[in-house]
């Protein structure tokens, strides 16, 4: 089977499962985006939140200035190190998210990607008859589809 363009609409004329399908890859799209940005975020966070308590504390003022400076350049490497770990940061491909959608609903026989594929080989009207039979029941599966929440596995990683 040959897959059309991840633009394109679903084969089936039901605007309620492909408004459905629609809303659900919105939903896990950004569960993934979450799950991937949240680790490399983490980093940035825990030095702000340092300096935060460094400061809160009062830990710069006994310091002398040539200490305060190094210390807050510090701090500053520290929070451009972590932030450069968002270079690592790539976004959720198509398949991706149809794979997750068909994993979070339990949905064997891949139905969110019948709806994008083509028949191939020589066209006769058995092979049409199965193959729009087959869309149609896989389109069925769709019904009551929902998204994913992100898990980021930030306690795995600890």
């Amino acid at each position: 089977m040959t897959e059309k363009p991840t633009n394109a609409t679903p084969a089936d004329d039901s605007s309620s499962v492909s408004t459905l399908l629609r809303k659900s890859r919105i939903g896990v799209r950004l569960a993934i985006i979450v799950e991937r940005v949240w680790p490399l975020v983490l980093p940035a966070l825990i030095v702000a939140a340092l300096f935060a308590a460094a400061a809160w504390f009062g830990l710069f003022r006994g310091l002398s200035e040539p200490i305060r400076m190094g210390v807050l350049a510090m701090f500053g490497l520290g929070g451009i190190g972590a932030l450069s770990l968002l270079r690592h940061m790539r976004l959720p491909r198509q398949d991706e998210i149809d794979r997750r959608i068909e994993a979070a609903n339990r949905l064997p026989h891949t139905p969110v990607q019948v709806q994008f594929e083509q028949r191939e080989g020589k066209a006769d009207d058995f092979s049409e008859a199965l193959w729009l039979e087959h869309r149609k029941r896989m389109t069925a599966r769709l019904q009551g589809l929902g998204g994913d929440l992100p898990r980021t596995g930030v306690p795995d990683r600890d």
